[in-house]
């Protein structure tokens, strides 16, 4: 696929390993195949360059993929990909707009890292980023404008703007049916509002189906030009982290979640369902 030579976050870990967040894509692969039969739409928010939504397209049929991405450089390289290797058996539309809480233009922070690039990033990186302005759209009004109320996946990467995104879906969540999310959920951006966002999953009557946790990014980056290094760096960071990995396996309901929040403080991959 093609990536961003400026981007010294997905696109380089992309060039070095071909995948990333592995344990989130093989949670990710099976939810998409359990659920598909009720599954009409697949909504990417922070679709950056496509790497998921090529994904989400190889493992669906007669889907409407919507894949948003509001950074223009990231967006003209995800067209590129997906005009060039769409499985061609989904309706692929992509746009170039943030989920938001309005329909206006918004200040949005860019990153070395494009995939760190952010509303609402966290303030010692605010400093270091690129602030550039971007269409936003009111998320809840651009579903229901759409007609979007049942049958959907959403997959979320929006780096610590989880809160303020589902206070905006509070309401478009009383009625909706079938409803399937990944998020990863930035918990250590967050900070005290990762609680508020619990409580807003809890009230909409959201389940959960599994939490997943993927070794930090450094694992990928400080081992880049060696990769035998880097497996052996692996193994011994799955051992460094194999008490919070089997922690996050064992999760099976809100109690749990917030025990564990409240211990680490670490980001992680939920998925969630209201059926």
């Amino acid at each position: 696929m093609f990536i961003n030579l400026n981007d010294k976050g997905l696109s380089k870990e992309l060039i070095c390993f071909k995948t990333r967040e592995l344990e989130n894509i093989i949670a990710l692969q099976e939810f998409v195949k359990d659920h598909s039969d009720n599954i009409d739409y697949i909504i990417d928010i922070g679709a950056n360059i496509g790497f998921f939504v090529l994904l989400e397209d190889f493992l669906s049929k007669n889907k409407t993929i919507l894949a948003l991405e509001p950074v223009k450089e990231n967006f003209e390289i995800l067209k590129k990909n997906i005009e060039t290797f769409s499985s061609g058996l989904n309706k692929i539309e992509m746009l170039n707009i943030a989920a938001g809480q309005e329909d206006k233009l918004i200040d949005f922070y860019v990153h070395s890292l494009k995939n760190w690039s952010s509303i609402n990033p966290p303030k010692n990186l605010k400093k270091k980023m690129n602030k550039i302005q971007v269409q936003s759209v009111n998320f809840s009004k651009f579903l229901k404008r759409r007609n979007i109320n049942k049958n959907v996946f959403i997959r979320m990467d929006i780096e610590g703007f989880e809160y303020n995104l589902f206070r905006n879906l509070e309401d478009w969540l009383k009625t909706a049916q079938n409803v399937f999310f990944n998020i990863e959920v930035h918990a250590h951006i967050m900070q005290e509002n990762t609680f508020r966002l619990l409580d807003i999953w809890k009230k909409s009557n959201l389940k959960i189906e599994r939490v997943v946790y993927s070794l930090p990014s450094i694992y990928n980056f400080f081992m880049c030009r060696n990769k035998t290094l880097y497996k052996l760096h692996k193994a011994s960071g799955k051992k460094l982290f194999s008490d919070i990995i089997n922690t996050v396996n064992s999760i099976k309901s809100w109690n749990d979640l917030e025990d564990f929040i409240k211990q680490n403080k670490l980001g992680f991959h939920i998925f969630l369902k209201k059926e």
